[in-house]
């Protein structure tokens, strides 16, 4: 984990957010091999914080790239054990608490999944709301 000192704090459902990272993460361990790297790094990006998830695994194909995130998706010849929603339920969660998913991947060298979330700006408000049906 790579996160700056200074990392301002993020308006977010603290178990919803740690799901999205925890699905990140164990997709790409399952796209990786042995000897392979996953990293998470947080950092500002203008008034949000990004979130990255990256791996040198096997990468995702380009023509699959755009249509990860729809349900019930899976890469060919990508490992097992997904149900093909965890992309999904992510960027639902992601896109509840006011940011954006985002996937860039090179077959062969690997992917990286990154989101943002958008930093407390003093202002009240209440949490997120994350409806139901997006929690597994």
């Amino acid at each position: 984990m790579d996160a700056p000192p200074d990392l301002l704090p993020v308006f977010a459902d603290r178990d919803q957010v740690e799901r999205v990272i925890v699905n990140l993460v164990t997709n790409a361990s399952r796209a990786t091999s042995a000897g392979g790297s996953v990293s998470v790094t947080a950092s500002h990006l203008g008034s949000d914080v990004l979130f990255s998830v990256a791996d040198t695994g096997t990468g995702i194909p380009r023509d699959y790239l755009a249509r990860v995130f729809e349900p019930f998706i899976q890469v060919p010849n990508a490992p097992a054990g997904g149900s093909g929603l965890g992309l999904t339920i992510s960027k639902r969660i992601v896109e509840a608490h006011g940011g954006q998913l985002t996937a860039q991947s090179e077959p062969g060298k690997g992917s990286t999944f990154s989101f943002s979330i958008p930093i407390v700006d003093g202002r009240s408000a209440q949490a997120p709301a994350v409806e139901s049906e997006v929690q597994s």
